[in-house]
């Protein structure tokens, strides 16, 4: 089973603008993210996807193969599936460009959730909120699940209404797609509550399409704004002991 890797990267990130590019440690975030996918050893193939000039020379710089997008795609997953299209494979993973601290594990998880059976879409991993706060913030995408592990709704705000941490859990932003799903989910046009919560997923769920989700113990902390730097920091600087 042939899978290939998509880091989709836009440089005008409405949150944090030139994300890609901002140093954190003296490495971009388009070179964390990168050299953090190639700990994977499954991809027959990771790209790089943009359609910005100044992102297209960080990552040749890096050695990355580069896909020169349209400047159209609405998210990323529409960017990975131009960048795809005519490739031949089973599986695409889209890997957002500010997953920083994206360990190898996360990928395999993702992947096993999407081979575990062919009706199956698109698979993607969570884990347990723990803090008040982080169910809180907007940032930290919540999904809510089935007993089968399926998502049955994506949002910002914090769901479900509980206080009950076992079921409160939190959305890591790593898809891995059939090929075929991919291309299907890139010709449809985004769904109202896809635009209402800005959460590009959400498109999949709308359009009948199914999403597995791995539960895991992968806590994670991706770079939505400026201020969540210090936060990578200490996070950074917790791995490296």
């Amino acid at each position: 089973m042939k899978i290939v890797g998509v880091i989709p990267v836009r440089y005008d990130s409405q949150r944090f603008p030139g994300k890609a590019l901002f140093k954190i440690a003296g490495r971009t975030v388009l070179e964390h993210v990168y050299e953090r996918a190639c700990r994977y050893s499954n991809f027959d193939r990771l790209i790089v996807a943009t359609d910005d000039a100044r992102i297209e020379e960080c990552a040749r710089d890096l050695g990355a193969e580069c896909f020169i997008s349209k400047k159209s795609h609405t998210c990323g997953s529409e960017r990975a599936a131009e960048a795809t299209a005519r490739l031949k494979t089973d599986i695409v993973v889209n890997i957002q460009g500010d997953e920083v601290l994206l360990r190898p594990e996360m990928i395999t998880a993702a992947v096993r959730a999407v081979r575990s059976d062919p009706s199956i879409s698109c698979g993607t991993i969570c884990h347990t909120i723990e803090s008040d706060d982080d169910f809180a913030n907007e940032d930290l995408v919540k999904v809510v699940i089935d007993r089968k592990n399926f998502a049955m709704y994506f949002s910002r705000s914090p769901i479900p209404n509980s206080g009950d941490r076992q079921i409160r859990l939190g959305h890591v932003g790593i898809y891995a797609f059939r090929k075929e799903a991919l291309q299907r989910f890139a010709r449809i046009k985004p769904t109202p509550y896809e635009k209402t919560e800005r959460l590009e997923q959400l498109r999949l769920i709308e359009s009948g399409m199914k999403i597995k989700v791995n539960l895991t113990k992968l806590k994670n902390f991706s770079l939505n704004r400026e201020q969540d730097i210090p936060h990578i920091m200490k996070f950074l600087q917790q791995e490296r002991r």
